[in-house]
């Protein structure tokens, strides 16, 4: 007030709803990650989408990186909406 920043004396109130808010915003911002993961097992190569979250979680495996890669650009966000 004094300074000039604000009209108002702010309560706890205030300070509390504007925390919330910030944290709904970063909760909607939040997207996973994902990359593509060359896996190797015995003489099978295989290629498996890894969801980069708190800890990675392994979607799927495929043939190819290039089938990953499609299964990252055009399914990825479906298997979001069904792990949220």
């Amino acid at each position: 007030m004094a300074a000039g920043v604000t009209d108002r004396l702010w309560e706890m109130g205030d300070v509390v709803d504007m925390l919330d808010a910030f944290g709904a915003k970063q909760k909607r911002a939040a997207r996973p990650l994902f990359e593509v993961c060359e896996q190797n097992i015995g003489a099978v190569t295989t290629f498996a989408p890894l969801c980069r979250t708190s800890a990675p979680v392994q979607v799927s495996t495929f043939a190819t990186e290039g089938e990953a890669a499609r299964w990252i650009k055009n399914e990825s966000a479906v298997w979001i909406l069904f792990k949220a």
